[in-house]
């Protein structure tokens, strides 16, 4: 495959959907399946706080209550069409879990929600590693369409259009990754500007509120709009590649985080607001999100109820 996968792929039915895992991810994802209109069968622990979790989500959407509950993954993706696997980042417990998803549905698909492990480490045990695909969501996934779509090794092409396909449906846009690359996409570009981030404070450059604000009010601002090619594009090749001479030789090339990152940690109170700005953005992307539904919450519930 050579991009994106084409909008016009057929649009999937209602899915019996399973997701192995109901932490803030595996929640907000149950939801969404559910307020698209699929059967979504979760798994949980007795005093998790999942089903209150996914509840919260459901409500906000205006989801109908079509979710079930499992306490194993064989009996969850039992007779499943897709299976999302949202567990910690921890490369045995999914390998284990996702082998077992696969002998108890063989047809499924199998969408791993992992940030940074690979998909041929993750599908190394399971009989058809071809179904396993992965689908990297951003948190919260209620406030972003985006959401990474990793073509392992061993990916079948139509999987991948299937997956494409069943994402659209759910009000995303997926994003090809065409090869299992360390961090994907979205975490290797983060990681890389973090790293000069860090080096410009560490060297004495700019302070960590004033780089946070360039960033927020200026550089996010501008990509917000364009992305970083069109930047480029707008800009002129000609200009970027006279500026990446002179700058690509004095880039960060350090190789393991600075100690001085603990010096950056802020006081509670700071945290509190940074939490509380995060929130109010959030809250307005995901009531924009909400609205894909033809609904829109108020105080958490549907809009007129």
């Amino acid at each position: 495959m050579t991009g994106t996968p084409a909008a016009g792929a057929t649009a999937p039915g209602r899915l019996r959907v399973a997701v192995l895992g109901a932490g803030l991810m595996g929640s907000a994802i149950a939801a969404e399946y559910a307020a698209a209109g699929h059967t979504v069968r979760v798994t949980t622990s007795p005093g998790t706080g999942a089903r209150a979790a996914v509840d919260r989500v459901r409500r906000h959407l205006a989801a109908p209550a079509d979710v079930e509950w499992s306490s194993s993954t064989p009996e969850a993706a039992a007779g499943a069409d897709l299976v999302v696997e949202s567990l910690p980042e921890i490369a045995a417990t999914k390998t284990a879990e996702l082998a077992a998803a696969q002998r108890a549905a063989p047809a499924a698909i199998l969408a791993s929600n992992t940030s940074s492990l690979a998909l041929a480490i993750l599908g190394a045990d399971l009989s058809d590693p071809s179904r396993l695909i992965g689908t990297h969501y951003l948190n919260p996934p209620l406030a972003f369409r985006v959401v990474e779509l990793v073509q392992g090794p061993a990916t079948d092409p139509a999987i991948c259009e299937r997956m494409a396909a069943i994402l659209r449906s759910i009000g995303k846009t997926p994003i090809l990754v065409r090869r299992d690359v360390p961090g994907f996409v979205l975490n290797r570009l983060q990681f890389a500007l973090l790293r000069e981030a860090v080096e410009l404070v560490d060297s004495g450059v700019v302070s960590a509120a004033d780089l946070d604000r360039l960033i927020r009010d200026g550089l996010g601002r501008r990509w917000s709009a364009v992305g970083p090619f069109g930047t480029i594009a707008l800009g002129g090749a000609a200009t970027f590649r006279r500026v990446a001479e002179e700058l690509y030789p004095v880039l960060s090339r350090r190789q393991d985080p600075p100690p001085s990152l603990d010096r950056l940690d802020l006081d509670d109170e700071a945290i509190a607001e940074l939490r509380a700005a995060r929130d109010r953005a959030l809250a307005g992307w995901v009531d924009e999100q909400a609205e894909r539904y033809g609904r829109r919450s108020a105080g958490g519930d549907r809009a007129g109820h």
